[in-house]
């Protein structure tokens, strides 16, 4: 569902989901009936939390379906002897499954990592790279603003063409 949502449509739903107290789904029924004081999310010290959550929901479609093919691939004889020689579900998770899915793990990994670096679109939309002094500012949003916004009177196209070039290396 991630992935084929525009990412417009998918941030306003995660604005309206965090938002104040009275309007936001998360504070007015999930942690005001817990007791936990409503907090403004995007607004906090420490904005990063919500985007990784953000960003990981959109990655968890490719990441389930990677996964879910690689555990489908391992041999069905290795889980059968694990239960002969009484592992438990942990110890075949721990000694089986996770070993046998060890590459598609780091692949997704690299692959999350790497886009929570590039992913412009979501940062600009969520915090516009705030709240404060670029607090969020990953390499492509750095790319943008220093291109596009005025720095005392002045757009630095060269500074910011430099830091897509790296971006792209």
């Amino acid at each position: 569902m991630c992935r084929l949502t525009p990412v417009v449509v998918y941030i306003m739903m995660w604005k309206a989901l965090a938002g104040p107290a009275p309007m936001g789904v998360i504070n007015k029924h999930i942690l005001g009936p817990l007791g936990i004081g409503a907090g403004e999310y995007l607004l906090n010290a420490n904005p990063w939390l919500f985007v990784i959550l953000v960003n990981g929901f959109i990655g968890a479609s490719f990441g389930m379906i990677i996964f879910s093919s690689a555990i489908e691939a391992i041999p069905k004889d290795y889980m059968i002897a694990s239960k002969v020689d009484g592992a438990s579900t942990w110890q075949t998770i721990r000694y089986i499954t996770i070993p046998m899915i060890r590459w598609p793990l780091l692949f997704v990994t690299t692959y999350q990592t790497l886009s929570l670096l590039t992913s412009f679109e979501q940062i600009m939309l969520l915090t516009d790279g705030g709240p404060g002094l670029y607090k969020t500012e990953v390499w492509s949003l750095t790319a943008y603003h220093r291109a596009f916004t005025s720095y005392f009177g002045n757009t630095q196209w060269g500074y910011g063409s430099a830091w897509a070039v790296i971006l792209v290396i």
